[in-house]
């Protein structure tokens, strides 16, 4: 059981090393930066079980994953997550998989959907670019690199230039079984009120 708070793994030049690979086991992830590794992200694989809160995972790297999840578990709360151009996904699923995303950004510079992922998967109050996500969810139509402070650095803070509909899309929820984090992934306020519309990803500009 690893715990990773306050963590950045971030410029790996090797492109077939993804930034954090996670092989069985459990691992909590929080207010951390998995970007700008040219291998991708996040693997996550042999029955391993992921929590991701408050990070930002992925970045520009063309053909790579932010986050790979196969035969194992995740749960995304709060997170952004990025990918590049070409054969890329911000989050990709192969095998028996159980995801659980909530208030959560996914994006990406490819044509393909950025969430890559069916059979296996719970998500709510998220925010993405794609149409078919399900009722709480919503569809932000195609990103633009200036929503963030520097996309091809990794930076996946939000811009002034960020759609207003990212401030309203997720929803706080008290006790679940934990309260949801009540900052953000730099320690700025979130709403923290039970039901309460907020920032979806992590970070509150």
């Amino acid at each position: 059981t690893v715990w990773m708070d306050g963590i950045r793994v971030y410029g790996n030049p090797t492109t077939s090393v993804p930034g954090l690979s996670i092989q069985g086991g459990r691992v909590w992830l929080d207010r951390s930066e998995v970007v700008h590794n040219s291998g991708g992200g996040i693997v996550v694989e042999g029955g391993a079980d992921l929590v991701l809160r408050n990070s930002f995972v992925g970045g520009d790297a063309s053909d790579e994953i932010a986050l790979s999840v196969d035969g194992s578990t995740a749960t995304i709360l709060y997170s952004t997550l990025a990918s590049g151009f070409g054969a890329s996904a911000s989050l990709l699923c192969n095998g028996t998989v159980t995801v659980e995303a909530r208030n959560s950004l996914f994006v990406g510079r490819t044509s393909e959907d950025e969430i890559q992922c069916t059979e296996g998967m719970v998500l709510e109050h998220s925010a993405a670019e794609m149409v078919t996500m399900g009722e709480t969810n919503v569809s932000l139509g195609d990103m633009s690199t200036s929503w963030f402070a520097q996309y091809g650095e990794g930076d996946l803070h939000l811009s002034s230039m960020a759609p207003g509909a990212i401030a309203t899309t997720a929803q706080w929820q008290a006790g679940n079984p934990l309260d949801d984090p009540r900052t953000d992934i730099d320690g700025d306020p979130r709403v923290a009120i039970d039901g309460a519309p907020d920032y979806a990803g992590a970070d509150v500009p």
